[in-house]
């Protein structure tokens, strides 16, 4: 009887033993989550001279959502007037910079590949539209520095407005602007 008593003792604790050695407390939460789009802090829409340009067919750029913005991949269709010396499109977009106080946002183009004679130009300081003056029938953009590839600036809150200057050298094409925006 005692070894049987043993046998039995000695099998259990062989298959408890290692089940109380490793044993592990679980506990389970749940938590919901949700998502919704959303307009940046920062982002592309239509200038305060979009609807005129629209409306004489030499600018168009779809805005969705709100606040109103134009999304990434939407096409930018410009163009310009035949036999034309220059041309400009002033403020026909903007770039709003609505992130809190004390916020750093900077504005970088990756990609500014525009048809030949096309240039385009961004405000130099926040809430201050581009203007223009004329002299000997060459258009020259004010308060305004011309873009490219690798572009960067700081923005400080408030709306940015960007134009395009065509020379008489203006050739149909298309192109690809591209930029990205860090905040720290």
């Amino acid at each position: 009887m005692k070894i049987r008593r043993i046998a039995y003792l000695s099998t259990l604790f062989a298959f408890l033993l290692p089940t109380l050695v490793v044993a592990t407390v679980v506990i389970s939460y749940t938590y919901p989550t949700s998502t919704t789009g959303v307009a940046p802090k920062v982002y592309l829409a239509q200038g305060p001279n979009y609807a005129a340009a629209n409306a004489m067919g030499l600018f168009y750029a779809n805005q969705v959502g709100s606040p109103a913005n134009i999304s990434s991949g939407t096409n930018i269709y410009f163009n310009y007037t035949y036999g034309a010396s220059n041309e400009a499109l002033l403020n026909v977009l903007e770039i709003v910079n609505n992130a809190p106080s004390g916020v750093t946002v900077k504005l970088i183009f990756d990609t500014v590949n525009l048809p030949t004679g096309v240039t385009m130009y961004i405000s130099s300081s926040a809430n201050t539209q581009l203007s223009y003056s004329v002299s000997g029938g060459t258009i020259t953009i004010n308060g305004g520095t011309p873009v490219s590839e690798g572009s960067s600036f700081t923005l400080s809150s408030g709306t940015y407005y960007i134009g395009f200057l065509f020379s008489s050298s203006a050739q149909p094409g298309t192109g690809t602007i591209a930029f990205h925006y860090e905040i720290g």
